[in-house]
């Protein structure tokens, strides 16, 4: 699979990318809204983990952004913002987990 890892906590980035490719993925690293947002409307990802927080431009909104332009590919949301308007804000923006 190739997946994307939109974090900008580079440690945090390299952890996951070094994780996934372990297990045998292909992951690339975006570090602010804008650079997930242009990566995954230009390259074919399987997956997208996605956090919230980010430099730029909101992962909600990169979300957004992406179901607006027909991108469909399944995000996950990895960050540290639990509440449930968070919780239920990604989920309405159309992410899976």
């Amino acid at each position: 699979m190739r997946i994307l890892v939109v974090e900008d906590e580079s440690r945090l980035a390299s952890f996951m990318q070094q994780g996934l490719t372990q297990a045998g993925h292909v992951a690339d690293i975006a570090a602010t809204g804008p650079e997930g947002l242009e990566r995954a409307a230009t390259t074919p990802y399987d997956a997208i983990l996605l956090d919230l927080m980010l430099p730029g431009q909101s992962g909600l909104d990169v979300l957004r952004n992406l179901r607006e332009f027909g991108i469909n590919t399944p995000v996950l949301i990895v960050s540290a913002l639990t509440d449930s308007k968070h919780v239920v804000g990604g989920l309405e923006a159309g992410a899976v987990d």
